[in-house]
Formats: C-alpha cells, sequence, structure tokens
C-alpha cells in the first residue's frame, strides 16, 4: 500500500528544517493539504516584512510551521507502507 506524506520545509543548504505534517492515502487528499497549508504559508511570508526570527502568525494547517528568510515550502513523499 502506497501512502502519501505532506511535508514542510525551510531554510537552505546545512540550515534546512523538514517536518512530517501528516499521512494520507489518497494522493488528493495530500495535494489539498499542500495547496491550503502552502497558500497560508505564502500570506504568513507576506505580512512577516522580514521578521522570521520571530512567527507572528501561525499557519491554520500546519501548527508546527517554521519560516525563515526562505519561505516555508509544502511537498509530498510517496512511500510503500506494510
Amino acid at each position: 500500500m502506497k501512502i502519501y506524506l505532506v511535508i514542510g520545509q525551510t531554510g537552505e543548504y546545512s540550515d534546512q528544517v523538514k517536518w512530517y505534517l501528516h499521512a494520507f492515502t489518497k494522493l488528493k487528499d495530500a495535494n489539498k493539504l499542500v495547496k491550503l497549508a502552502q497558500a497560508e504559508a505564502d500570506k504568513i511570508f507576506r505580512y512577516q516584512d522580514g521578521k522570521f526570527w520571530n512567527v507572528i502568525k501561525r499557519n491554520k494547517y500546519d501548527k508546527q510551521m517554521q519560516m525563515d528568510y526562505t519561505g516555508t515550502t509544502y511537498k509530498i513523499e510517496k512511500v510503500e507502507f506494510e
């Protein structure tokens, strides 16, 4: 059985941070969360105005979201689950 992991990430090179947000059995559900969380992260990125050491607003789709000057991005990884 395949599952789809939604992963958040911020930073670059050795300062990159990744976290697992949610696992789904359907790709369409994973894609929906990625779109919602990314749209919210993009709004927060614009709102932060360069103050990334202290994220003022929280992402309602990702309570553990982190952000730095590179912003926050979400992706899906497909893995096999037995």
